[in-house]
C-alpha cells in the first residue's frame, strides 16, 4: 500500500532532479536525494511485505 505514494513521490521529484538553469546547481541535488531515499524506503518495504 505504501509503494503508491512512494512513486508519486518519485515521478513529482523528477522535474526538481532534471531541472536545468540558473539556480538548478542547488536544487538537483535536493531532488536525486529525495529520489533515491524514497527508492530505498520503498524496496525495504517490499521486502517487508513479503
Amino acid at each position: 500500500m505504501a509503494l503508491l505514494p512512494s512513486i508519486a513521490t518519485i515521478a513529482g521529484t523528477l522535474p526538481l532532479a532534471l531541472e536545468i538553469g540558473a539556480g538548478s546547481e542547488v536544487r538537483q541535488p535536493v531532488g536525486i536525494a529525495i529520489m533515491g531515499g524514497f527508492i530505498s524506503y520503498s524496496k525495504g518495504l517490499k521486502k517487508l511485505e513479503r
